[in-house]
């Protein structure tokens, strides 16, 4: 049995919605506003909230972990990292009481973790439960990861068995079942449709298996495939980098960034390749977009106010 190494981050939730016109989005709302760095959004399944990390500038690690409740702003601390871990990955379970995270630093390295908070009370900033899980090898590392719909397949973005490149899997919940899907190229970012049949994939270049460092000097553009490893399509193609899809819950749009316009903006394209929206025009960069449940609007990370910051925007009908 092959495990992975994901950190699980076990929560009651404290509570608190198309596309295809070529208009581009006016209505913007400013989520976070402090001096610190937000990234990593994340929609909670029933709409209400949307988890985040936030770590200092002078300070990569200690990374914190916030809620942000979309009708008032209000922000919820849900872990208060007081070590020297790195969070670099964060989603909702599909259930909505739960939040994965991958996790790096201090004593534990990549782990899988699991922290129990009572409803209402102040998260204690301590895992009360850590398995460190191994089995991929000496040189295996997971970069990211998102749930399936179902909640019981993991895919994962990690190096391959030959080579340092990162390639696609996925795994089932319980760290059995590992399958490569992706294989002769790198990969990033990945997204499953609603459906659980295709996964979406930044396509990041080829592989020479001579390489001990992963060097990409191509473009990333977005692709699909089946879960199977069949069927890959193209969606994307542009000399400039395109990146992090999101497949909308609907199935019908696909949410990504590109570099094509000179810096990272937010655009929408079908799965099919047709219907390229282009959805922010800034100077600054716009990315990491995060899908509404009903898919009516889109949460990204901006640093059009000089730091990196929580926006909302509409999706058009």
């Amino acid at each position: 049995m092959k495990s992975i190494w994901i950190v699980f981050f076990c929560l009651l939730v404290v509570s608190g919605t198309g596309c295809g016109s070529n208009n581009r989005i006016q209505d913007r709302i400013r989520l976070t506003n402090n001096l610190s760095i937000d990234i990593l959004p994340d929609w909670a399944p029933d709409g209400t909230q949307i988890a985040f990390v936030r770590r200092e500038e002078d300070n990569n690690n200690a990374h914190q972990v916030f809620a942000v409740h979309v009708l008032n702003q209000i922000e919820e601390e849900l872990l208060n990292n007081e070590t020297s871990y790195r969070i670099d990955g964060l989603g909702w379970l599909p259930d909505g009481e739960e939040i994965a995270f991958l996790i790096f630093g201090g004593d534990v390295g990549p782990a899988v973790g699991i922290l129990s908070y009572i409803q209402g009370e102040i998260p204690p900033p301590s895992i009360l439960k850590m398995e460190v899980l191994r089995g991929l090898g000496d040189r295996a590392f997971v970069w990211n990861f998102e749930w399936s719909s179902s909640g019981e397949e993991i895919a994962i973005i990690r190096n391959y068995d030959d080579s340092i490149a990162p390639g696609l899997y996925t795994v089932k919940r319980d760290n059995t079942e590992l399958q490569q899907i992706t294989q002769g190229y790198g990969a990033w970012g990945p997204s499953w449709s609603p459906d659980g049949n295709r996964i979406v994939f930044e396509h990041i270049g080829e592989i020479d298996p001579n390489d001990t460092v992963f060097m990409s000097d191509e473009n990333g553009e977005i692709y699909t495939i089946k879960v199977d490893g069949t069927e890959l399509f193209q969606v994307t193609n542009h000399i400039a980098n395109d990146s992090e899809p999101e497949w909308s819950p609907a199935g019908d749009w696909i949410a990504f960034v590109s570099e094509r316009d000179g810096n990272k903006e937010l655009y929408v394209i079908r799965p099919d390749g047709r219907e390229l929206t282009r959805l922010t025009e800034e100077e600054a960069d716009d990315y990491s977009p995060t899908w509404s449940p009903d898919g009516t609007q889109i949460a990204f990370v901006s640093e059009r106010d000089g730091n990196p910051e929580l926006y909302i925007m509409d999706v058009p009908e």
